[in-house]
């Protein structure tokens, strides 16, 4: 892709919503006062209808419900049974849009 498609806010919402309606687990649906506040988390209130910044913001949401909340449970679970953990945090953005 050498262009990001357009993300409005409206759209950002629905497929947040559609991404997280099954967290944190099946069979269970989001709450909606969960959904609010993850939704908040991730929005831009003094650019609200930047759309670059709603799909960056987008692209945070989706890769820390994939990527970082699992790391920080697993290694929340080792934690609790006083075994070594050590966790890397990577903040390199590849040149290349997927």
């Amino acid at each position: 892709i050498k262009k990001k498609p357009i993300l409005t806010y409206n759209k950002f919402k629905t497929y947040l919503k559609d991404y997280l309606y099954y967290y944190p687990r099946l069979p269970n649906v989001i709450d909606p006062p969960l959904f609010d506040k993850i939704l908040n988390r991730y929005t831009d209130k003094q650019n609200p209808s930047n759309t670059d910044i709603i799909y960056e913001n987008f692209d945070n949401a989706i890769g820390d419900y994939l990527y970082i909340c699992p790391s920080i449970n697993l290694a929340q679970t080792f934690a609790r049974f006083n075994l070594d953990v050590y966790f890397y945090y990577y903040t390199h953005i590849g040149s290349q849009l997927l």
